[in-house]
């Protein structure tokens, strides 16, 4: 069987090493890759420095049949991948006419007169094609050097991704390939990555590898299935799908696209339920994700934050005796405020969350990182216990993101 296309992406700039960037680009192009059955090995990134760029592609030139680079083509001082890749390859830098009068022509549509720094956007390494750019006026450019193919597209994101879907995704699809890959996203909560491991050993058999992406809030888990072909590639996801299905149970929620906020919404508007939140130490992230749902208005009636003991008392009409004798942040505030959501909003169920997200409010017995969630309904009310970490953006997503859980597991129950 044919060996996968080796192929590699390298990314210049120095605002992406030293941080002040993400690099999107190099996202966007591994996420394309996969979906054409191309699958990379490799990432690299270098800054504006020509002697790096050329060691960077020497190397890729060794190991790869397929390299893609993004950045450094436009007319300013530190634009210097044209030359890089021409001195590296041993090359001439040539002046490509139709290249110049369409740079020209393309600016003054615009109104814009051509500067003499613009024309070193026409200098290509001897060899070089041009790719159309409709985004921008620097163009890509695609050299062949041995069987090897090298794409090289601007750091702009939205021009490259532009000639990337002109240019070449056509390409890249007619390149022959014996190999399917195929990938799918399963999303885990309360769980971790090495209790995930666990769990899963020995799922990853022949065609089937999986990897792991660890968040604060759960573990992404991807399946990726190689074959010869799409329907034993899918056969392959499948059956390692089902498998790790039977045993994470309910802490499976989610495949593909799916968030914990649409799962719950869902759940709701099936069991035709309602809901609304109280939320202090979360200051409303539960009810912003709740109504980032389409159609969540279904489900979905109010969200009150109570920020202050006196908002808790006054709107939620948690006894002052709860609040003195446990606190604020405790599990009998945390049902105290869930059954008052509910019982002045009228729904079916009534969801609080109460804690200290820190850096600051800490005592001996509640340190920074607890939580309580609450939840009330027609049989009852109870509330939940956490301990998160030490990074209080962290520990209201996680807060958030545990009690779309509880309500979860709770509407999975009925």
């Amino acid at each position: 069987m044919e060996q996968p296309m080796k192929v590699e992406i390298i990314t210049i700039g120095d605002e992406l090493l030293w941080g002040q960037v993400a690099d999107t680009n190099a996202v966007f192009l591994g996420r394309r890759l996969i979906q054409m059955d191309l699958q990379p090995q490799w990432r690299t990134t270098v800054g504006d420095n020509p002697e790096s760029i050329g060691q960077a592609l020497i190397l890729a030139l060794k190991r790869s049949r397929l390299i893609l680079i993004t950045g450094g083509l436009g007319p300013t001082e530190d634009d210097v991948t044209r030359s890089a890749l021409a001195q590296a390859l041993g090359r001439r830098l040539v002046l490509d006419e139709q290249a110049l009068q369409d740079i020209r022509e393309r600016l003054e549509s615009r109104g814009h007169r051509m500067l003499s720094s613009q024309q070193s956007l026409a200098l290509l390494p001897q060899g070089a094609k041009t790719l159309d750019n409709p985004q921008g006026t620097a163009p890509g450019l695609k050299l062949e050097v041995d069987s090897r193919l090298i794409y090289i597209l601007p750091g702009v994101p939205r021009e490259m991704q532009a000639i990337f879907e002109q240019e070449v995704a056509p390409a890249l699809r007619k390149i022959s390939t014996e190999r399917v890959i195929r990938r799918r996203r399963l999303r885990t909560v309360d769980i971790g990555e090495s209790a995930l491991s666990e769990k899963l050993r020995g799922v990853a058999r022949k065609g089937i590898r999986l990897s792991y992406l660890p968040q604060p809030w759960g573990v992404d888990l991807w399946l990726t299935a190689h074959s010869a072909n799409a329907r034993e590639a899918e056969i392959f996801l499948s059956r390692a799908t089902r498998q790790i299905e039977e045993r994470l149970e309910d802490q499976l929620y989610g495949v593909g696209e799916d968030t914990m906020e649409r799962v719950v919404a869902t759940l709701l508007i099936m069991r035709r339920a309602t809901m609304a939140v109280a939320e202090s130490c979360t200051g409303g992230a539960l009810a912003d994700r709740l109504t980032d749902v389409p159609g969540s208005s279904a489900c979905f009636e109010r969200g009150i934050v109570a920020y202050s003991n006196r908002a808790k008392r006054e709107i939620l009409k948690v006894p002052k005796r709860i609040l003195d004798r446990f606190g604020a942040v405790s599990q009998e505030t945390a049902v105290a405020m869930a059954e008052g959501v509910r019982k002045i909003s009228g729904t079916d169920i009534g969801l609080s969350t109460t804690g200290i997200a820190g850096p600051t409010g800490a005592t001996a017995n509640k340190p920074v990182g607890l939580a309580f969630v609450g939840l009330a309904h027609q049989d009852g009310s109870f509330a939940r216990r956490f301990l998160f970490g030490q990074d209080r953006l962290v520990n209201k997503e996680c807060c958030v993101q545990a009690a779309l859980n509880i309500v979860r597991q709770y509407l999975l129950k009925l």
